[in-house]
């Protein structure tokens, strides 16, 4: 960013001032970014530890199965992923506000 608050794509290249998404998008419709990779320097990324699972065997019928399937992948999620948001988001409905 520059004090502008607009993204300086590559000064070395004359510099290209990008303010709002939809120039940035008609930016990068039209450019190659391998041509500004000397421009780019690598992310500094953190991902925060996760904390253990344990394994929870559970008996469900073909049916709810076959349906939780359906859903995830509509979601794009594994069925397992599912299933566990919705354990989650009703554990937290559950739990009363003063314990949260």
């Amino acid at each position: 960013m520059n004090h502008h608050g607009s993204l300086n794509v590559c000064s070395a290249w004359g510099g290209v001032d990008i303010s709002e998404a939809a120039e940035e998008a008609r930016f990068w419709d039209t450019h190659d970014s391998t041509d500004f990779l000397g421009a780019f320097r690598p992310a500094k990324l953190t991902f925060p530890k996760r904390k253990p699972k344990v394994l929870v065997s559970v008996r469900l019928g073909t049916s709810e199965v076959a349906l939780m399937r359906q859903i995830a992948a509509r979601k794009g999620l594994g069925y397992g992923s599912l299933l566990r948001m919705w354990l989650t988001e009703r554990l937290l409905e559950e739990v009363p506000a003063q314990q949260k």
